[in-house]
């Protein structure tokens, strides 16, 4: 049985360690390009098909905006950094499978690093889908009326998307420690992205979808993430957006960090 992590003499300072760590994580996507190529071509797809195939949405009287790369660009970009949380728990599990997180656990290495590095790195890889996504709206003339701060709370709210979607998911990888985690880690951030307005804002939704859309937290971060490419930054919005992060973030963290314990059991 391997110490508890309080009792094991740190191996280094957790931020020195953390930054370690995901300085590995970035430097092996250029081995396992499988892992870094859909956060680029994803956002790039969901932008084009859902901007071309359901731009007639904008007809709708209650939509509150006329260019659908408006409202389709900042969702491709936040569930793009949904998806590069995901990805980062992926490269934690091929950790287990070839050993080198058995060598992580019997070194003094601050447990809190082992969390922290993979969140660092979904933090950093979530300003790629969020570049490619605002790239294809910008050449597809997409209009920002809320100018640079409506990009910055776009930042923000991937960002934050992209470590809930991280804590998610390494909570799953610490428990299962392989790749059967994955479908379960895919369809949380499914539910969480689509039972919420991403596709039609709540005004068009009805019955236990708009229940459901009204009190999921994703809903708000994506009309933080949305709200400077459909009209102007509001500080109810962006409030509504931070503090559904900052209530969603502790539960999903402390689902993470258990996880991590149980691997000291």
């Amino acid at each position: 049985m391997i110490a508890h992590p309080d009792t094991l003499a740190p191996g280094g300072s957790v931020g020195a360690v953390s930054a370690a760590l995901s300085r590995r994580a970035l430097v092996a996507i250029t081995r396992v390009p499988s892992a870094f190529v859909p956060s680029v071509v994803f956002p790039v797809f969901v932008t084009i098909a859902f901007s071309g195939a359901f731009g007639a949405i904008t007809n709708l009287p209650f939509f509150p905006t006329d260019d659908a790369l408006s409202w389709f660009a900042p969702l491709a970009a936040i569930q793009g950094a949904g998806f590069a949380g995901l990805f980062s728990a992926f490269g934690v599990i091929r950790d287990f499978e070839d050993g080198f997180m058995d060598r992580l656990l019997l070194a003094p290495t601050p447990r809190k690093a082992l969390l922290a590095g993979p969140l660092l790195t979904a933090a950093l890889r979530s300003v790629v889908p969020v570049f490619a996504a605002l790239l294809v709206g910008v050449i597809g003339g997409m209009a920002v009326p809320g100018g640079f701060l409506g990009i910055v709370s776009l930042f923000v709210a991937a960002l934050g998307v992209a470590v809930l979607a991280a804590c998610w998911s390494l909570g799953l990888a610490f428990r299962i420690r392989s790749m059967r985690a994955a479908p379960l880690m895919q369809v949380g951030l499914f539910f969480a992205i689509f039972l919420s307005s991403s596709q039609m804002p709540i005004e068009g939704l009805a019955g236990w979808l708009e229940t459901v859309a009204r009190i999921n937290p994703f809903t708000y971060i994506l009309d933080m993430g949305r709200q400077g490419f459909v009209g102007e930054v509001a500080l109810d919005t962006t409030l509504k957006g931070l503090g559904a992060i900052a209530a969603t973030g502790p539960v999903l963290g402390l689902f993470a960090w258990r996880g991590l314990a149980k691997l000291d059991d």
